[in-house]
């Protein structure tokens, strides 16, 4: 029966890690996909856990064993019920999103945490169902253990497979049901927890003596060190990215490793608590630890490797997780001679929690914009060695080589930026930066809490010298395409007055769009990019000067829905690729009906698909485009790199009479800077190729992608089973005869 309960508690942890996952992606559609709203997000959900666990605990201190249990179980059964409660109230208060910031976290709160209240009792339950004061680490390394590889499972049996197969609905269902069959499991479990073969470990003979100070200090300790854990995560995942890419899964692998080794680290634990003679001295030992596994970190980061990613991930990620794992078995330890074992666990696991809320909070909006990545990371390693130093003198009361190591350690950290400058930078960026400096190129290195960016511009002319290159990633250059964004729309649409731009990247649509004397908005998730706009125009002080053109710093899916300005056009360009962790919140069925609700009549929406995925992943994006706007006009990229889909809820005139009279003047030296050849007006209407006739043959009834069936986001299983090439940039073809000649173009 014991080992039954220790496979529900497994299963457990799996579940409140989907629950995490799912919440998250959920509310970002609401708040927006900046570091704000996701740490507000991690916030409320870890600050229920902290709540539940001291409650838990305290209450846990009252009840007999066989109690404990069954109010586990009832736990389990209240986190399924208010998970689905939670998704379904999600849908009803849409509206109550509309509302300011105040509001959202006040609803987000209440929908989600009752669940993540009753996921924090669940620990201390049951620990103090199985534990006595003699085997209270054992038990804690183990229950935690199991709790922890559940969380492992979770976090990729969500990305690979559920939330591909059932979408975020569906999967919600799932886990709530689960959760609460597993606890109805758990209440019908019914043996003889006095029994001793449950109960009784062999006594350890060396008594636990800690000072009430001591306690407070690795209290303190411990709550740091869920901060400084929490932040070193954060940072890993942005220097990750760099190699990884921005897939999905290359998120799900970093949090799976990272959690793996938790899981081992507490189920080694106990013999590290074992062997240990001072156990406040163990968790100070890790604590130096652990700041000493992060720079080294960052050191493999910054070096050429030739391990493949995932043997890269493991030993870049696992040492210090596994340390990190050992932390919560030490602290519980020191509590075996406590009276009130069951709170002490829970304030432990809370106030670690609590860290973890207040973590992120420093590093992402302060340390890594004002410092940098590599600089905040190092600042953490020596919060660990100063709580490695604090911890062992309060315990030690004696100075010994144990804080000589890490005090040098500390000196070291603080001396390596500046004799070796340009060492601790990820080494994809680090390399590109070297390259720029050998050829005298200029580029611009910026930080912020929401994204590293890294802006080149070369010599001469070429547009492709010039580039913006985010979190690692090259997102674009100066190209045409980005041109185009701008003019087609605004040629085609009978008068237009203002623009909105999602995405402003290099600033070329935006610089375009004010050439047609309008009012132009743009949305920009990260803070840095407008700051290198400069480097790439040479006009680009007067283009930020001019009064009819304005950038705001937000998430643009969270700007369309809270704006109440109406617009004329609006242009979305997601970064590349289009399968990219993110990307569904700007291509889906409801993200087009949020902008057609902004737009004016005779409004037009442009979207830019960037080709380089297979063939049902674009069948969704357009289907979730044809199913909110009924007239569709299609037009190619030059270079038949991608395509744009022009969507409105009026017919769209193509008027080539119109768009003669508008292509001319500074509107054609613009769309023309970079061609040696220029585009005269029959090559222009020659980009045009079908409507929505063309997308309905193309489409052929496949599903739309939408915010809860992000199916080009979670592709694993449908590109392995059902591997389809990537989409043939001829699938416009053949063009209709009567599409020409309905609006005048004679094609070469």
């Amino acid at each position: 029966m014991k080992k039954i309960i220790f496979i529900l508690f497994t299963v457990s942890g799996a579940l409140g890690l989907i629950y995490q996952v799912l919440w998250a992606r959920l509310f970002v559609l609401v708040f927006g996909n900046t570091t704000h709203s996701t740490t507000a997000i991690i916030s409320i959900f870890m600050a229920g856990l902290a709540i539940g666990s001291v409650v838990s605990g305290k209450i846990s201190d009252k009840n007999k064993p066989q109690t404990n249990l069954r109010y586990w179980a009832v736990a389990e059964i209240l986190i399924g019920f208010f998970s689905i409660i939670s998704l379904v109230s999600f849908s009803q208060v849409t509206q109550i999103y509309s509302g300011n910031i105040v509001t959202k976290l006040f609803t987000t709160a209440v929908l989600v945490f009752p669940s993540t209240f009753f996921m924090g009792t669940t620990m201390p339950f049951l620990i103090k169902t199985f534990s006595k004061k003699q085997n209270l680490a054992k038990q804690t390394s183990l229950l935690y253990f199991l709790n922890t590889l559940g969380a492992f499972l979770g976090a990729l049996i969500s990305a690979y497979f559920l939330i591909e197969l059932f979408g975020i609905f569906v999967t919600v269902i799932i886990a709530g049901g689960a959760n609460i069959i597993l606890g109805l499991l758990g209440l019908s479990i019914n043996f003889d927890l006095t029994d001793k073969s449950h109960l009784q470990a062999k006594k350890d003979t060396k008594k636990i003596h800690v000072s009430r100070q001591t306690l407070i200090f690795v209290l303190f300790g411990f709550f740091l060190s869920g901060a400084i854990s929490f932040s070193y995560e954060i940072i890993w995942t942005r220097m990750l990215v760099a190699s990884m890419g921005t897939y999905i899964y290359a998120f799900a692998l970093i949090l799976g490793i990272i959690l793996a080794g938790i899981a081992l680290g507490s189920i080694i634990a106990p013999k590290l608590i074992s062997a240990s003679k001072n156990r406040a001295i163990l968790f100070a030992f890790i604590q130096g630890l652990i700041g000493i596994g992060a720079l080294s970190s960052l050191l493999i980061l910054s070096f050429d490797s030739n391990l493949s990613n995932i043997y890269r991930l493991i030993i870049v990620l696992t040492p210090t997780a596994i340390l990190m794992g050992t932390t919560f078995p030490i602290v519980t330890s020191l509590f075996e001679e406590q009276e009130n074992t069951g709170f002490s666990v829970g304030l432990s696991y809370g106030v670690n929690t609590a860290g973890s809320i207040v973590g992120p909070l420093v590093s992402g909006f302060v340390l890594i914009g004002l410092i940098g990545t590599s600089s905040t990371l190092m600042f953490l390693a020596i919060l660990n060695f100063l709580v490695a130093i604090f911890i062992y003198l309060q315990a030690s009361k004696r100075i010994t080589i144990f804080p000589t190591v890490f005090a040098t350690a500390i000196l070291v950290t603080l001396a390596a930026p500046k004799y070796f400058p340009n060492t601790l930078i990820e080494n994809s960026i680090k390399k590109k930066i070297l390259y720029y400096q050998s050829q005298g190129w200029d580029w611009q290195y910026l930080e912020d809490e929401s994204a590293s960016v890294l802006a080149f511009a070369g010599p001469g002319s070429d547009p492709n010298n010039k580039g913006l290159i985010i979190d690692g990633i090259q997102t674009t250059t100066l190209t045409i395409q980005t041109k185009l964004l701008a003019h087609l729309p605004l040629l085609v649409h009978p008068n237009p007055d203002n623009m909105l731009i999602v995405a402003f990247g290099m600033g070329t649509t935006y610089r375009s769009a004010l050439t047609h004397n309008i009012t132009v908005d743009a949305v920009e998730l990260v803070p840095s990019v407008p700051k290198t706009f400069t480097m790439f125009y040479n006009d680009g002080e007067a283009v930020l000067a001019n009064p009819k053109g304005n950038i705001i710093i937000n998430d643009g899916r969270n700007y369309i829905r809270m704006t109440n300005k109406k617009y004329d056009t609006i242009v979305i360009d997601p970064p590349p690729p289009i399968n990219a962790a993110g990307t569904t919140v700007l291509y889906s069925k409801e993200f087009y009906k949020d902008a057609k609700e902004i737009l004016n009549p005779n409004g037009i929406l442009v979207a830019w698909f960037w080709y380089g995925a297979p063939t049902d992943d674009f069948q969704m994006l357009f289907s979730a485009m044809k199913e909110v706007f009924s007239e569709i006009l299609i037009a190619v990229s030059p270079d038949g790199r991608g395509v744009f889909l022009l969507g409105s809820e009026n017919p769209i005139n193509l008027d080539k009479q119109q768009v003669a009279a508008r292509y001319q003047g500074e509107v054609y030296e613009d769309l023309n800077e970079w061609n040696s050849n220029p585009y005269q007006l029959e090559q222009l209407m020659e980009l045009f190729v079908g409507d929505e006739n063309t997308i309905d043959r193309f489409v052929d009834g496949a599903q739309p992608l939408t915010d809860y069936l992000p199916r080009t986001e979670y592709f694993f299983l449908r590109h392995r089973l059902n591997p389809q090439p990537n989409i043939d940039p001829a699938w416009v073809h053949p063009i209709p005869l009567e599409f020409d000649q309905a609006h005048g173009i004679t094609r070469q």
